[in-house]
């Protein structure tokens, strides 16, 4: 237990940020952890309804002693439609922002993976392998449309199979809404383009930067 706390306390104090899965220290991952994966493209009001679930997951069990779950965010260090299609996407939000807010959410672990062609090859089974096996994943929160794998072939009940095979288990979170409509960075965007800063700032849950070029 000594030995833990001084493992906690060398964590606790900020958010480590990682190039990439296999970059994990993996003293991290030994009482597993509570994680999300996704573009997370400006951290609105959607995303975070899903970051404060992984971040009150992995505080499980403490009052029966159980050490608690690492924290972490799995996103990508550039945005894979960007990768995949070639269009040109501009971010809602910078790291250094980013990164303030995952730290107040109570987040331990960033996984910042690049996405190339082999990880966008990856089939469902080896992304599953990764999340379950090598990040040691105990509690994955997803929302309904959440897809993985090459191609997107792999959905929730492909997830949940896995999971359990690993002891696991998955939280599905629904999607926020603001007047009726999904909270969806694409619709951040629209708003923007069509000047409507109040309903943009609502979906995001702040102040949106006046620098943002979309």
């Amino acid at each position: 237990m000594e030995q833990l706390a001084r493992c906690l306390r060398t964590y606790d104090k900020r958010m480590v940020i990682v190039g990439g899965y296999d970059a994990v220290p993996q003293d991290m991952l030994t009482h597993g952890c509570a994680m999300t994966v996704g573009k997370f493209d400006g951290l609105h009001a959607g995303h975070m309804a899903v970051i404060n679930r992984v971040a009150l997951a992995s505080r499980r069990d403490q009052a029966n002693d159980m050490p608690p779950l690492l924290s972490v965010v799995f996103t990508f260090a550039h945005n894979p439609k960007a990768i995949l299609t070639g269009a040109q996407v501009f971010p809602l939000m910078d790291n250094a922002e980013a990164e303030g807010i995952l730290t107040s959410a109570g987040i331990d672990l960033l996984i910042r993976q690049p996405f190339d062609k082999r990880f966008a090859d990856l089939g469902p089974e080896s992304f599953c392998d990764i999340v379950f096996g090598t990040l040691n994943c105990k509690k994955f929160v997803l929302t309904p449309d959440f897809r993985f794998g090459k191609d997107r072939q792999g959905n929730i009940n492909l997830l949940g199979e896995f999971a359990k095979r690993y002891s696991a288990s998955i939280e599905v979170v629904d999607f926020e809404t603001l007047n009726g409509a999904r909270i969806s960075s694409t619709g951040i965007r629209k708003l923007l383009e069509c000047g409507d800063i109040i309903n943009a700032e609502k979906m995001l849950g702040r102040m949106i930067r006046r620098d943002i070029n979309v």
